[in-house]
């Protein structure tokens, strides 16, 4: 059968895509070439997909309709461009709207599913064709999400999420380098990465509350289970490339603020929400005592917020710092320029920084072009940083009371385990390092006043019970039943 023959009573199968942007015209164009690949032919037993592909552009400083489509797509691109930067829920927002509300007025048409997709995803060819097939082999299913790998080491890093009953905290329902692509994987929420939604199921439920960003595809696919009765699950037949855990200055603050909504629409206990913020109010203490108090701030300022009910919209004017975050491979540079100050010490290197996993590859090949050292790495093998907390809070106060530190040390920002370990630290995020000058004690001191005021927002959160955001609503058109019909062919449930 010819690639743009439709099979006997298979029409087309409508899908809008919606991909926000603010000033990364890179990113779009990668994604438009992506598209060149995607397939969207019709076969034997499945109709062709007519994708409509919406690049929102959230009010970029150069209009990012000026990028050229490469002639070879063969889906329709739009470029809508938004009055303001609403952020990624703002910019989805906007695109679902337009998908929603104002296409199908102007065509007659509906689509029958609206995906959604960050726009520093990389797509491969049978990405979208994978979670068609997904939804409309199950009817029971409202979303259906991609796998997403880290493109520099090719791990699979999370396969749809899930929501910590105890903590709030989000986790991934399956990661690793092989996930079964015939199973689907049940699961709370799919990230906005890539996510497939039917068009009957946002009508009805809503779009993403306001909350610039962070949370927003969390609330989004917890609102259309409770509200349809339908489930949410991911597959690694899908699969797009994304960064792993990009080091974001304002996540700080809008993890803090919007972690407790979901927790609400789920009907977590005060004791999941008292732990939660307490979680937040750690961080806040473990920045500070890593002499990054600036970042401290952001989390104290998000639990505030949240205490306030405060929840939606952007963070207020003024609160981000300007962080001097190095990329890993000015590392020879910094060491050489701490070296001639007269730091001469072995340089101490975390072992948990030389273990493989995502997002630090261009680190390890620094660490050992350098020849430094880190000690054994057996014990981090499949270790989180976190998973020994206590004995690590320990080591650290142990180091803190001897205090006898290497002159430069290279750890992980944030974990105990990284605490009081020089004098002077490169503090290693996912995406490069910060340089820090630590005096323990001075440290020390200052996140007790931290925790102290974090507290006072994490016990006004539980007595109070957090703000449920405010889930906006679409509008659609009226239109014929022949524009609305179905494409699922109900083969199976789950």
């Amino acid at each position: 059968m010819p690639a743009n023959t439709t099979p006997p009573g298979l029409r087309p199968i409508r899908v809008a895509a919606v991909s926000p942007c603010f000033n990364r015209r890179k990113d779009i164009e990668c994604i438009l070439n992506d598209l060149r690949f995607l397939d969207l032919s019709a076969g034997t037993t499945h109709a062709p997909i007519d994708l409509t592909f919406i690049v929102v552009d959230n009010a970029s400083t150069e209009p990012l309709n000026t990028i050229p489509v490469p002639p070879e797509v063969a889906c329709k691109v739009i470029f809508h461009r938004s009055p303001i930067n609403g952020g990624g829920a703002g910019g989805f927002n906007a695109g679902m709207r337009h998908a929603l509300e104002t296409l199908p007025t102007l065509t007659g048409e509906a689509f029958d599913y609206i995906w959604l997709i960050d726009s520093d995803c990389r797509i491969t060819p049978q990405a979208l064709r994978a979670l068609v097939a997904g939804l409309t082999s199950h009817p029971k299913l409202a979303g259906l999400g991609s796998a997403l790998r880290d493109p520099l080491t090719g791990i699979t890093f999370e396969v749809g999420g899930i929501v910590d009953r105890g903590t709030g905290f989000y986790r991934p329902a399956a990661h690793g380098y092989h996930v079964d692509p015939t199973t689907l994987i049940s699961c709370d929420y799919l990230a906005a990465c890539s996510a497939l939604y039917r068009r009957e199921a946002l009508e009805r439920a809503g779009i993403m509350p306001e909350v610039f960003l962070n949370g927003d595809d969390v609330e989004l696919s917890l609102n259309v289970a409770q509200t349809t009765g339908l489930a949410i699950a991911a597959t690694s037949a899908s699969v797009v490339y994304h960064p792993w855990r990009k080091f974001q200055t304002a996540a700080r603050y809008f993890i803090a603020r919007n972690s407790f909504s979901p927790m609400k629409r789920l009907g977590l206990s005060r004791r999941a929400i008292f732990k939660r913020g307490t979680l937040e109010v750690y961080r806040a203490c473990a920045q500070t005592i890593m002499s990054a108090d600036e970042l401290a701030e952001l989390h104290i300022k998000g639990l505030e917020d949240a205490a306030a009910g405060r929840i939606s919209g952007p963070a207020p004017a003024g609160l981000f710092p300007r962080l001097a975050l190095r990329p890993f491979h000015e590392l020879p540079a910094v060491l050489n320029e701490l070296r001639e100050a007269g730091l001469k010490s072995p340089v101490f290197v975390h072992p948990y920084l030389t273990v493989p996993a995502a997002g630090l590859h261009e680190l390890r090949r620094q660490v050992k072009e350098l020849n430094l050292n880190s000690g054994p790495v057996e014990p981090w093998i499949g270790r989180t940083l976190g998973q020994e907390l206590k004995r690590e809070l320990f080591g650290a106060a142990a180091r803190l009371v001897r205090g006898k530190l290497a002159d430069i040390a290279i750890v992980p920002t944030g974990w105990p385990t990284g605490w009081f370990r020089g004098r002077v630290q490169i503090e290693v995020a996912t995406d490069g390092f910060l340089v820090k000058q630590c005096s323990p004690w001075p440290n020390f001191f200052r996140s007790l006043k931290i925790l102290l005021r974090g507290m006072r927002h994490v016990v006004a959160l539980t007595v109070r019970s957090p703000s449920l955001s405010e889930i906006p609503r679409v509008t659609p058109p009226s239109l014929s039943p022949t524009s609305l019909g179905p494409t699922a062919s109900p083969a199976g449930v789950v």
